[in-house]
């Protein structure tokens, strides 16, 4: 493959992370990465949120 086109690629991928996270910040949600650790976990109904994980999300009081 070409090393421009492979470079290219590479940049395209890495602003797209970028933006993602950045994006997560902002809205105040979790980037996709810690969304599948929390899903992955072992709770009743696991969620992120603020960046962190945590268990009973969907429960309502």
């Amino acid at each position: 493959m070409n090393p421009k086109l492979c470079m290219l690629l590479l940049v395209c991928l890495m602003a797209f992370y970028v933006i993602e996270t950045v994006q997560a910040k902002l809205t105040g949600e979790c980037p996709a990465e810690l969304e599948k650790e929390c899903l992955n976990r072992r709770c009743a109904s696991p969620c992120c949120k603020n960046n962190k994980c945590h268990c009973g999300c969907g429960r309502k009081k």
